[in-house]
């Protein structure tokens, strides 16, 4: 699927790359767009498998400067956690062989900024910083050899994560602009796990997006 994606980011700005040279520059400052998004969704935080769903998103997004906008939207996608934790020495061998298998459904409201750079005219690169709020729709918890003292009943279903990536855009024309991203977006903390270098570090669900879309501005 990678590699899948690879060459059509290679495809695609190929394509684009050839069409720019007779397109004039695109300044979106000050504009507003409208956008839709749908790809691939990778869960990251199962260290067994790595099960891949479909993720959509609809965002507003804003341009406050040349290369800099601002973006509010709303994304769907399934989540997952599963997990082992072997006793170690942080717990001098005390705590038994214990597994949770966690997942859910989120709706997500993330709130990014953004910044391009040209990479051909109108064929430009972008990275992406922020925050995001969740709401978790669906919980399934599973334990085996369950240990862990914490009751899943407080782990909360309303709560903050973040969110990082980079992508590509083609301004069409002003009005009309094409891109792809890879995100990764972290969720609502699930339990604790031991290591022997870090301490007892949160487990959270992680994913990976790949997307393709359009943007809009009225």
């Amino acid at each position: 699927m990678k590699q899948k994606i690879i060459l059509f980011i290679v495809l695609f700005g190929g394509f684009l790359f050839g069409y720019s040279q007779n397109s004039m520059l695109i300044n979106p400052k000050n504009n507003f767009y409208f956008g839709v998004g749908l790809g691939t969704n990778e869960i990251m935080s199962n260290e067994f498998s790595k099960p891949k769903h479909l993720g959509f998103d609809v965002f507003s997004e804003y341009y406050f400067a040349k290369q800099w906008s601002i973006s509010l939207g709303l994304k769907y996608y399934k989540v997952q956690v599963a997990y082992e934790d072997l006793p170690n020495l942080l717990t001098n061998g005390s705590k038994p062989y214990e597994i949770m298998y966690f997942e859910g459904e989120n709706f997500s409201i993330p709130l990014k900024i953004h910044w391009e750079f040209r990479i051909v005219k109108n064929f430009k690169g972008f990275l992406s910083l922020g925050t995001n709020l969740n709401f978790e729709t669906q919980s399934n918890y599973h334990y085996l050899y369950p240990t862990n003292t914490e009751n899943t009943k407080s782990f909360n279903k309303i709560d903050f994560g973040q969110n990082i990536g980079y992508g590509f855009t083609y301004f069409l024309n002003q009005n009309i602009t094409f891109f792809t991203t890879v995100e990764a977006i972290t969720g609502n903390k699930k339990g604790k796990k031991d290591d022997f270098y870090f301490g007892s570090n949160n487990i959270r669900p992680r994913n990976l997006f790949n997307t393709i879309g359009v943007k809009y501005s009225f």
